[in-house]
């Protein structure tokens, strides 16, 4: 191949971008399963087996923190919060993601409150799901390309060196 053309930087450019967008597409899939999953009133003991507590609120509360965490023999495991906006419809209800504990031991239950300490009428409910599993296939996607289109970028600059000083 010829790496001289200026093409090549486009070429170079266009690899890392597509596999970004595909790297993306492919992490985003990873909450496919709560899209369809049935979600289950809190209260209950969970075994997540490793995978992850996604938990659900009925009443969205923009303007309060909802701290949520596990209760059991363990020590206390944070909920994180959401980083994507998921709706589930289950049980004739519509469901909104607020937040995913990672980690949590068999036998915990979950446990959510609002921070300011007032009354609270919204239900909560988990899922649990694997939610991670796709991650660290999607950064080797992405990762891969940019590192592939860097290595184009850097032969069509060494070609197109050589090139040069071959003419001086």
């Amino acid at each position: 191949m010829n790496f001289t053309s200026r093409i090549w930087y486009g070429i170079a450019f266009l690899v890392a971008a597509i596999a970004w967008s595909v790297g993306a597409a492919y992490a985003a899939s990873a909450w496919n399963p709560l899209r369809t999953a049935e979600v289950t009133v809190v209260g209950q003991d969970l075994s997540p087996n490793g995978q992850e507590i996604a938990i659900f609120t009925d009443v969205v509360q923009a303007d309060r923190k909802i701290e949520c965490s596990t209760r059991g023999r363990e020590p206390r495991v944070e909920a994180r919060p959401a980083p994507v906006e998921i709706t589930v419809a289950s049980g004739g209800t519509n469901w909104h993601l607020i937040g995913v504990v990672e980690g949590a031991p068999d036998g915990v239950r979950i446990k959510c409150r609002p921070a300011d300490g007032s009354t609270d009428t919204a239900r909560y409910g988990t899922v649990v799901a694997d939610l991670s599993s796709r991650g660290g296939t999607a950064k080797t996607v992405v990762w891969g390309g940019f590192a592939a289109g860097l290595a184009i970028a850097g032969l069509t600059v060494a070609a197109r060196t050589r090139k040069e000083l071959a003419h001086d």
